[in-house]
């Protein structure tokens, strides 16, 4: 298999993007978040909201995809935070069926460079707070919690969320 790719997202990777969204959703939050809520979520809407992201005039900020073989193993989206001055990641997701193949860590680390190239000397992230996978994940990559806290409500789910930060190389 070739080695992955890493580029900018376009609108035509929407539905690949929004694939990729729910089903790493409905892996990753089995038992935290509620099945009536996993399985409403909908391809179909995700790929519209992914479609309004990646085809805006003024976007606020970068999304990039990992095409491995053809196929879109993951994605993720970042930029200027959305509480404080540094850099966010927005959102990580990789295709449950490649978990464990180093694609998180390969966007992880393509945010992190491109955050510090826009200037930004640290960086947040927000993650929920019973997702251990997750935020082994960060931990391992040099995240560390910030003690700040929040619920996010989506897709009719309350999740408690922890804030972790890091500085920028």
């Amino acid at each position: 298999m070739p080695d992955p790719v890493i580029r900018e997202a376009t609108v035509a990777d929407a539905t690949a993007i929004g694939s990729v969204h729910v089903a790493s959703w409905r892996v990753a939050y089995a038992g935290e978040v509620s099945d009536d809520v996993l399985s409403g979520l909908s391809i179909l809407d995700r790929a519209r909201q992914w479609e309004e992201v990646l085809g805006a005039a003024e976007p606020r900020g970068t999304v990039v995809v990992l095409e491995s073989a053809g196929w879109l193993g993951g994605f993720a989206a970042f930029g200027s935070a959305l509480e404080d001055s540094g850099g966010q990641l927005y959102a990580l997701y990789v295709d449950p069926q490649q978990w464990g193949r180093g694609f998180g860590r390969l966007l992880l680390d393509e945010s992190v460079t491109r955050l510090a190239s826009a200037g930004h000397a640290e960086a947040v992230l927000w993650v929920l707070d019973t997702n251990t996978r997750a935020r082994t994940f960060y931990e391992r990559a040099g995240w560390k919690p910030d003690g700040a806290t929040k619920t996010e409500e989506l897709h009719g789910a309350s999740l408690p969320t922890v804030r972790y930060r890091r500085p920028l190389p």
